[in-house]
């Protein structure tokens, strides 16, 4: 049986550990500088600005965890993007 781990100080200092710090304190920074920043509005924005992106990197970590290095998902995603925009040039009103 394996000794159970207690919290080590050690662990802070790792780049995850970091960033975790970093992300905390931005957080803390900008609620401090706008008090708009933890509204509802606010955090119902960022949710809508950064949902697509959520969805990519999704489908992208469970590639990593894995453990195979794939761009497939980016493939995918340049082809849909080129796709809808060879669907949607004839209805565009400025070309």
């Amino acid at each position: 049986m394996s000794k159970k781990e207690s919290f080590n100080f050690n662990t802070l200092f790792r780049w995850e550990g970091l960033l975790v710090i970093l992300i905390i304190g931005t957080s803390i920074v900008n609620g401090r500088l706008s008090t708009h920043f933890w509204s509802y509005a606010g955090i119902m924005d960022a949710l809508a600005v950064f949902l697509e992106k959520g969805f990519l990197v999704l489908s992208m970590v469970f590639v990593l965890i894995i453990g195979d290095i794939d761009i497939s998902v980016a493939s995918i995603t340049a082809l849909s993007s080129v796709v809808m925009a060879l669907f949607l040039k004839p209805a565009c009103l400025w070309s």
